[in-house]
């Protein structure tokens, strides 16, 4: 039986036809168990002249056989590379990027080989890997696992893709930190650690000053102590839990003190098994009682206390009388006299330290108060006039921002005086 190799030649043999030129190539034959060559096979395109070209044999390697599904003679097949599948041996990646301050990590995972696999995700511990984690059979070509610490350190992770209890392939190791953020202490809605300091020093007698403090990634229950320092020693004056009921949240008072005195506290939170103990810085706080106010101060003060009962005032130079929020202290100027013109500034500053009380917000305060009176003068001062003139003060010996309290200016003036918000 001989192979053979066909020319690729179409059609007949008459003139005008175009043929396919194929390559000639040399083969071999077998016969009676002998290697032959076999005649060369010569193709030619017909151009309708006499002239013929041959083309020259190629390499051997150049063209293969296949046999037909037919089972007819051998096909040649061009001088192209046949595609093969191509195949990657199974792999697995592990890599973490949580953040060192969260305990659970998040190991991503990602390779090849993984329909089918398992991963277990191992660490190293007393010289051994010891698996903590497992994923489902997977599907796809990625998958996470979470590990978590239960306590701070660093350890050495690796992942190894399993299949039908063999192990296929094994990460490179990792190494992975918790180092938990350290618990820290706030005082809400103030500048510094001490407590009361939004007070400014001074806190009017049978009256409480208070400070929230929150406590930030706390572990567990802390035990707050609020102290006064006393004949040489910090004593504890009132106690406060920091709990996750309340939000990890507390607040101490200053304690009721009716006589006119300085008093130094500071707040401390006892330590636990894995949290320092925290001590906040000191405050002195001027317990100040308004029945011991002499002179200029008790003239200002009589005026504004049918409305600012136990008001804090102290005297400072100049011309001008200021009330300040969130303290709510007045400090008065004593260039006014005794008479009507101290009482329409003592009331002035009285009608603010109201308004404030009332919004315990300044910037919505001034906001509203520009849209009921104009923002030129400031809406706030207006409305401290209009409410100073409800309270008694002569319009005659102020005007300072306005003297048009009618309409709807002078209702907002007295809602705030009944305490309402207008």
């Amino acid at each position: 039986m001989k192979n053979r190799i066909r020319s690729g030649v179409t059609g007949g043999a008459s003139l005008g036809m175009l043929r396919s030129l194929a390559a000639s190539v040399a083969v071999l034959a077998v016969s009676a168990g002998m290697l032959a060559p076999a005649a060369r096979a010569l193709a030619v395109e017909d151009t309708g002249s006499a002239a013929s070209a041959v083309t020259p044999p190629l390499q051997a390697a150049a063209l293969t056989t296949g046999a037909p599904a037919s089972g007819g003679p051998p096909r040649a097949v061009g001088s192209w590379p046949i595609p093969q599948l191509i195949t990657y041996a199974p792999a697995v990646y592990s890599w973490s990027q949580t953040p060192d301050i969260y305990p659970g990590k998040v190991f991503n995972l990602s390779g090849s080989g993984f329909a089918g696999a398992t991963i277990s995700l191992q660490r190293l511990t007393g010289g051994l890997w010891t698996t903590v984690k497992t994923t489902p059979v997977l599907t796809t070509g990625s998958a996470t696992l979470t590990y978590t610490f239960t306590a701070e350190g660093t350890g050495k992770f690796r992942a190894i893709l399993n299949k039908a209890g063999k192990r296929l392939a094994t990460s490179d190791q990792q190494a992975v930190s918790y180092a938990r953020q350290d618990t820290y202490v706030q005082a809400e809605n103030s500048y510094a650690s001490s407590p009361f300091s939004t007070a400014e020093g001074r806190v009017a007698a049978g009256t409480q000053w208070s400070t929230t403090y929150d406590l930030y990634n706390a572990l567990s229950n802390r035990r707050g102590s609020l102290q006064e320092y006393r004949d040489g020693l910090w004593r504890t004056i009132q106690s406060v839990d920091f709990t996750q009921a309340s939000g990890w949240k507390a607040t101490v008072k200053t304690p009721l003190v009716n006589a006119t005195t300085s008093k130094r506290y500071r707040l401390t939170i006892a330590a636990t098994a894995q949290e320092k103990a925290w001590t906040s810085g000191s405050t002195v706080i001027s317990h100040m009682n308004p029945a011991d106010y002499t002179g200029y101060k008790k003239a200002a003060y009589d005026y504004m206390k049918p409305y600012c009962d136990k008001q804090v005032i102290t005297l400072i130079g100049g011309y001008t009388s200021f009330a300040w929020w969130p303290s709510y202290r007045i400090e008065m100027a004593q260039t006014y006299g005794t008479g009507k013109s101290l009482q329409y500034v003592a009331l002035h500053e009285c009608a603010h330290i109201a308004s404030f009380k009332l919004y315990n917000d300044d910037a919505k305060l001034t906001a509203r108060m520009n849209a009921i009176y104009g923002s030129w003068p400031a809406g706030k001062e207006q409305l401290a006039d209009c409410v100073a003139y409800a309270m008694g003060a002569d319009k005659n010996y102020g005007g300072t921002y306005t003297r048009d309290c009618s309409g709807y200016r002078g209702t907002a003036a007295r809602k705030i005086l009944a305490g309402q918000k207008p």
